[in-house]
C-alpha cells in the first residue's frame, strides 16, 4: 500500500500491451492478475472481506503460481455458495495456500496439489485447505500448535505493544488476526495427514 499502485498498474499495462503486440496473450493475462492482486492488497478502505472476495484473491494467486510452477502445481476449489457472503479478515486465505506452496515443495519432484473446500456444517461455515506436500516436521507442528494454544487477549496485547514481533511465523500472525476479528469465537485446526 506504500508503493504508488498507479505507477505499478501503468507499468503492467505497458508490459501487457507489448505482449499483445508480440501476439502473446498470456503476458496480458499474467499482468492483469498481478494488477488485480496489487489492487486488492493495496485497498485499505476495509480490513475485512467476504469469503468470495478472499477466494477470488486466492484464486488469482494460485493462477500466478501455476504460471510459474506449471505442471508441478494443481489446485481445485469446491466452495458452497452459502458461505460466500461470510466475512473474515482480509488477506487470510492466500496465506494458507502460499504456506502450502512455500513449505510443501521440499525438493521432491512430484507435483503439489492444493484442495480448497468451503462448506456449511450446521450454522458454522468452514474453509478447509489441504495439500499433498511434505507436511510439517512433527516437532515444528507441536511448537506451532503450542504457540497458538497460548494466545489470548493478554498475549495479543503484548505482541501488539512489542511492534508485532511474532517470531516470523505467518500462521501465528494469521491466527491472531482471526482471534481479534472473531473475538476468539472460531475453529482452527492445523495438522498433518497421511
Amino acid at each position: 500500500a506504500q508503493v504508488n499502485p498507479h505507477f505499478i498498474n501503468n507499468i503492467l499495462t505497458v508490459i501487457a500491451g507489448r505482449g499483445m503486440e508480440l501476439g502473446d496473450e498470456s503476458i496480458g493475462e499474467i499482468c492483469d492478475a498481478v494488477a488485480s492482486m496489487l489492487r486488492y492488497s493495496a485497498d485499505t478502505t476495509d480490513d475485512s472481506a467476504t469469503v468470495e472476495e478472499e477466494l477470488e484473491h486466492m484464486s488469482t494467486y494460485l493462477y500466478l503460481m501455476k504460471q510459474r510452477l506449471e505442471n508441478r502445481l494443481e489446485y481445485h476449489l469446491d466452495i458452497e455458495p452459502g458461505i460466500c457472503a461470510a466475512r473474515l479478515p482480509k488477506m487470510v486465505l492466500q496465506q494458507f495456500v502460499e504456506n502450502s506452496i512455500t513449505h510443501g515443495f521440499t525438493g521432491e519432484q512430484r507435483g503439489l496439489t492444493i484442495n480448497v473446500r468451503g462448506f456449511l456444517h450446521g450454522n458454522t461455515w468452514f474453509v478447509e485447505i489441504t495439500d499433498n506436500g511434505a507436511g510439517y516436521q512433527s516437532n515444528k507442528l507441536v511448537l506451532l500448535n503450542k504457540k497458538i494454544s497460548t494466545i489470548n487477549e493478554e498475549s495479543i496485547k503484548e505482541v501488539i505493544d512489542s511492534g508485532l514481533e511474532i517470531g516470523g511465523l505467518g500462521l501465528i500472525n494469521t491466527y491472531i488476526r482471526l482471534y481479534l476479528f472473531y473475538h476468539g469465537n472460531f475453529n482452527w485446526s492445523i495438522d498433518n495427514q497421511p
